[in-house]
Order: structure tokens, then C-alpha cells, then sequence
């Protein structure tokens, strides 16, 4: 089979035409970066990867944006990692009450615990895989990310996070109640009329 049997993406796609206005309306949209801008969203916890393939004992959180105060944002993606207490920490135990509190102020923003209630919780697979579909607010803002190859290059990039615990927020909290949400969603997922306080 030669390299001409293959369409545009891959194997068993024969020639055909490929209409890019039914995804692209404006040059700024080709143009745009994957990334949101600076904003205050509300955000889907899409998946979660506990598998530690990536950087062992580090759990990833996917966000998918719904809606936020910049607008067009919808679908777009948010990494959250969640790193374990390092072995070599000063402070081991220091860094543990910093992992603790990171893991409850998510719990609250996502509705699994209310203000004042601080549950045990065992930490297994299964319990951060639930977490998959629950609803929160999340602050995004811009960081300048480098990394050095072997050969001394630099190469430097900008990374849309969510820099901290703080930026994690419940649907209806005051500190962003006047933030666009996606209010089906959160009806559906049961949000509605809900609101927190901070750690």
C-alpha cells in the first residue's frame, strides 16, 4: 500500500473533501491558541488520570470549560495536576497539610463537602475516578513555562492554569456570583442554589 492509498487522516479514508467552514468562522479562530484567556470559568471535571504514567503518584484533572465571563471559550481544556508530598520535602509533614488542604478545597468546590465538614476519605482509584462529571468554578490565568533540553536550548511557552487552591471556587459562592454558568449543566448536575465558604 502506497502513501497514496491513505486520506487525509489515516487509514480506510478514501479522497474526499473537507469543508473547514463548518469549524472555522473568522481568522481569529485559526489563529487563536488552544488555551483560554485570563478568566474566571465554570468548568466540568472531564476525566481524571490516577495511573501515574505520566510523573508517578500524580493525579491529573481534565476541565472542560462551559461557560465563564470571556466568551467563546466553551470546550476548551484545563490540566489540573494534583502532585504527591514529596519524599525529600523539608518539611514532610508541613507538605502533607499543604496536599490535605489542596484535596478539600477541591472536594468543596466540586459539592462533596459543605463548609465545616472535614470527612476521612480513603484515596484509592476508585474514589478519584467518582469525581468524573461533578461541577466547579476555576480561575485561569496565564504562566510563563520553560524547560532546558540537553543540548542547553531553552524553549519557553505560555500555559493557561489554575495556579492554586484558592482558584478553585463552588457554584454559587459569592466571590463569583456574578460569573456566567452554564445553567443546565448545573441543574443537571444538581448546583443550583448551592454556595461555600473558603478554607
Amino acid at each position: 500500500m502506497s502513501d497514496d492509498d491513505f486520506g487525509p487522516f489515516g487509514s480506510g479514508f478514501e479522497e474526499e473533501e473537507i469543508d473547514f467552514q463548518k469549524d472555522f468562522r473568522s481568522e481569529e479562530e485559526v489563529t487563536a491558541p488552544e488555551y483560554p484567556p485570563e478568566g474566571i470559568y465554570h468548568a466540568s471535571l472531564q476525566t481524571v488520570d490516577c495511573s501515574g504514567k505520566s510523573f508517578p503518584g500524580v493525579v491529573f484533572l481534565t476541565f472542560e470549560i462551559l461557560a465563564g465571563n470571556v466568551d467563546g471559550q466553551e470546550g476548551k481544556i484545563l490540566r489540573y495536576p494534583i502532585w504527591p508530598v514529596s519524599t525529600e520535602a523539608r518539611n514532610p509533614e508541613a507538605a502533607k497539610k499543604r496536599w490535605k488542604k489542596t484535596v478539600l478545597r477541591l472536594m468543596l468546590a466540586l459539592g462533596l463537602r459543605k463548609p465545616g465538614e472535614f470527612p476521612t476519605v480513603h484515596f484509592n482509584d476508585e474514589w478519584w475516578m467518582s469525581l468524573e462529571g461533578k461541577q466547579c468554578i476555576v480561575r485561569v490565568t496565564h504562566q510563563l513555562q520553560s524547560r532546558t533540553s540537553e543540548s542547553g536550548k531553552k524553549n519557553e511557552w505560555i500555559s493557561a492554569v489554575i495556579a492554586n487552591r484558592n482558584d478553585f471556587f463552588t457554584i454559587g459562592d459569592e466571590a463569583v456570583k456574578d460569573i456566567p454558568i452554564d445553567k443546565e449543566a448545573a441543574r443537571i448536575g444538581g448546583y443550583l442554589g448551592v454556595s461555600s465558604e473558603s478554607i
